[in-house]
């Protein structure tokens, strides 16, 4: 086999048979379709591989609404969207937009192989940028980087670390013809280099296999997202206790220390709904036990932390220590379940319990009997779990590549089942939690994932580090994770490894309250981080932040509820919006981001008082003061540690609830709805969403669901008849207004008194510890908003001013 680089060559051959081309090259063999009207996909071979994908929910799914057309020079393959043309005289594809503007096409160099490795070439635009690969450090844009798709244990990374403990190769172009996704469903290591040491392409390379890519129209970063969560699924809509505030230390135990964490929890009124059960609960680290002396009645303790208000979640590592007795390693070592060398003998690696087997779940008999071992847990009332070490991780991190994975019945190395292998592992451990708790929503945590995990885990950033630049840093790879699909992501708050400060955490705190997954975590042997550990300031600012996300909970659970409908991530790069804002994508602004589509945060360091922060077009409010700001514009503002840089987005609304201690707790009824004056361009529209919280009971209809739309030209705001089988939990709804003047209100035709609230606050006042500081005005308040109350009847609403 020749070592130098080959192309595969010329078109030989067209066939074109049920909406598929089949292409014939000079060394190889190639296949074109169209999945809808966006998606384009094109797969090319230098041999016979077996077309199956863990990330595509629906592989066979072909539009037929396709036009072919078989010219002289090239094939073009047409939607209402755009066209994908390839040229016969060598291997080209180029991707055009409906416009006929090229998006992406290949450089000269073409597509071409040295041994087994596949390499496609495309032209680099000048003003190209590139965003997304999931969980990926660096900056926003990747542009004039590399990196290997190869699930890693990364412990400690720092902020160039790559590869990285997940695998989602997919990325957005960028430049000024247009926008594209491009999706490499290949679980073999793979690598793309956009316009790293040279200036001529960006490439996109897998070491084996087929080069099997997903070509994405939009006019949008968010259409575009939403074509990839079609491939790949939607984000599963999690139980509502997963999305309060949760609480992991490596370790908490024995029994007394947990049960004192939940008791400081209430007594402290720090709402809180989820703690962990790290390594140090289990007997000699095996999974599927408790130890008997540390947690004598864990089914006692896991009902008396229910009762209130505390979800627990236990970690569950792949590692089954190899020990005679052990039921899970007799077992699975019985039934051949474990991974294997050629020649028969199991893999064993070491890991927390020392020698030890790792199941095949890329085998569907091995996923079969990991469900029902979940049962171990879901008997114990436990519905949350978390997958750790499933890269896989061991010490010496050198898993060898001839170690034999089913792959769904075609046998296969280790090389290929990698990068799928913590996916296989979250969705056995979903899928189990499903089948011994049929009605009840499983929260899984993951920290290893290929493309499509959404559908079955939230993922974490893994063993981040208590620095400025890990905490900003964070929120950079959960734009990268959201513009990928990962709508339920987050980093540990106050960082993993190292010693926060106090102010560190106080601002991780005030940020990861305005993420999907929000935990505070940190490692053995490290001092204590949770809210109260930092002294009294300290306490009241974390308290203050986790109480704003609890007050939020209508409009983050509602996000969800559209997350697991269309794919639209919760945490959005500002480029979702402003891609052609070349001032987004600045290293000073890059952090920046979207909660949603009206609260943007602007993350800050905890060495400075001050942010700088750019306003993207538009108006803006200071969430607590109700400042105002104008867009395109670039502000350096102060903020000590009671306050944090958010911002309501002019034009656009979110809602709120009255403050609970956990999601479960009874609201007061009123859901308050914040109007912030100002125009995003058009019509502003919120879907409002409420189910039991738990079930997968909305499937049968059973949910509340409510778009409400605002239109500033209008000076209107329509709530839309309620959908659904379900009553709300709110029968009052108090409309607030910002940065209006409003004098005369109709609701249905009918005029309405307008009041006014002199003083309104998001967050309450920290405790004043210094006695020479007398003044009791923080300025964090907004003074005389308007605002009008009135019933939540299900029919249409309609509020004009």
């Amino acid at each position: 086999m020749s070592l130098l680089s080959e192309s595969v060559g010329s078109v030989d051959k067209v066939d074109f048979n049920d909406s598929k081309i089949s292409l014939k090259l000079s060394n190889g063999s190639a296949e074109i379709s169209s999945f809808d009207e966006q998606i384009f996909r094109v797969r090319v071979m230098i041999k016979d591989e077996r077309d199956f994908s863990y990330a595509i929910t629906n592989p066979d799914k072909i539009n037929e609404e396709v036009k072919f057309d078989d010219l002289d020079s090239k094939i073009r393959f047409s939607t209402t969207k755009g066209h994908l043309e390839i040229y016969k005289y060598q291997f080209i594809v180029d991707l055009l937009n409906h416009s006929e503007k090229s998006l992406t096409k290949d450089d000269s160099l073409g597509t071409r192989f040295i041994g087994n490795e596949l390499t496609v070439y495309k032209r680099l635009k000048e003003d190209e940028k590139f965003l997304g690969l999931g969980e990926k450090t660096g900056p926003l844009n990747k542009k004039g980087r590399a990196y290997v798709n190869w699930n890693t244990d990364q412990f400690a990374y720092s902020p160039d670390d790559d590869p990285m403990y997940c695998t989602t190769p997919f990325y957005l172009g960028v430049h000024k013809d247009g926008l594209y996704g491009v999706f490499l469903d290949s679980t073999y290591k793979s690598s793309f280099n956009f316009g790293a040491s040279n200036d001529r392409f960006t490439s996109i390379t897998v070491e084996n296999g087929s080069l099997n890519i997903y070509y994405i129209l939009g006019d949008s970063l968010a259409e575009i997202t939403q074509a990839y969560c079609r491939l790949t699924g939607t984000q599963a809509l999690p139980p509502k206790w997963s999305l309060g505030y949760q609480q992991c230390r490596y370790s908490y135990y024995p029994e007394h220390e947990i049960r004192n964490l939940a008791r400081t929890f209430r007594d402290k009124k720090i709402p809180a709904d989820v703690l962990y059960f790290d390594i140090h609960y289990m007997e000699d680290y095996k999974v599927f036990t408790f130890h008997n002396e540390r947690f004598p009645d864990p089914k006692k303790l896991i009902s008396d932390l229910k009762e209130d208000g505390f979800r627990s979640v236990v970690i569950v590592d792949p590692g089954i220590k190899v020990e005679k007795g052990y039921d899970a390693y007799e077992e699975g070592k019985d039934k051949g379940y474990f991974m294997k060398y050629p020649d028969g003998e199991d893999f064993a690696a070491q890991v927390w319990p020392g020698w030890s087997n790792f199941p095949d779940f890329t085998n569907p008999e091995v996923r079969d009997w990991w469900k029902d071992k979940i049962g171990y847990y879901t008997n114990l009332d436990i519905t949350g779990i978390w997958n750790d070490m499933n890269e896989i991780a061991s010490w010496g991190q050198s898993t060898p590549d001839l170690i034999i994975n089913d792959y769904d019945g075609d046998k296969t190395s280790h090389k290929k089942a990698r990068n799928v292998y913590g996916m296989q592992m979250a969705r056995s451990t979903a899928e189990g939690i499903i089948q011994n708790k049929p009605n009840e929503r499983p929260f899984v945590l993951t920290r290893s994932a290929y493309a499509g995990i959404q559908r079955f885990a939230a993922v974490w950033t893994g063993d981040n580090v208590s620095s400025d630049d890990h905490m900003l840093l964070g929120a950079r790879m959960l734009a990268g994770m959201g513009l990928c699909g990962m709508a339920f992501a987050g980093n540990d708050a106050g960082g993993f490894v190292g010693e926060t400060s106090g102010k560190l955490f106080a601002r991780w705190i005030a940020q990861s309250a305005f993420t999907p997954f929000f935990r505070g975590h940190t490692m053995v042997n490290s001092t204590d981080a949770e809210p109260w550990s930092f002294g009294e300031e300290v306490e009241d600012v974390s308290r203050n932040f986790i109480e704003l996300r609890y007050k939020l909970m209508p409009y983050i659970y509602s996000l969800f509820w559209e997350a697991h409908n269309n794919g639209m991530p919760i945490v959005r790069t500002l480029a979702y919006y402003w891609s052609n804002d070349s001032t987004v994508y600045d290293g000073a602004f890059e952090n920046q981001y979207l909660f949603g589509d009206s609260i943007m945060v602007a993350p800050m360091r905890s060495d400075t008082d001050f942010v700088k922060i750019y306003f993207p077009q538009g108006v803006w409010y200071d969430l607590f003061t109700d400042e105002k700001y104008i867009g395109s514009e670039v502000s350096i503002l102060e903020y000590e540690i009671a306050k944090y840089p958010l911002f309501a987005r002019g034009g656009t609304f979110f809602t709120e609830q009255s403050l609970v201690q956990n999601t479960n707790e009874n609201h007061d009824g009123v859901l308050k709805i914040h109007l912030y004056q100002g125009s995003t361009g058009s019509v502003f529209n919120f879907v409002h969403f409420e189910d039991d919280n738990i079930s997968f009971d909305y499937k049968e209809d059973k949910y509340y669901q409510r778009t409400i739309s605002y239109d500033p030209e209008k000076n209107e705001l329509v709530f839309l008849s309620s959908e659904g089988k379900m009553e709300s939990s709110f029968n009052k709804i108090q409309l607030i207004f910002h940065g209006f003047e409003i004098d005369n209100l109709s609701i249905n035709g009918s005029e309405k008194s307008v009041r006014e609230i002199k003083q309104y606050r998001f967050i309450g006042k920290i405790s004043n510890f210094d006695p020479f500081y007398n003044d009791d005005d923080d300025g964090l308040h907004a003074d005389q908003l308007p605002y009008v109350e009135f019933e939540n009847e299900k029919g249409e609403i309609r509020v004009k001013w």
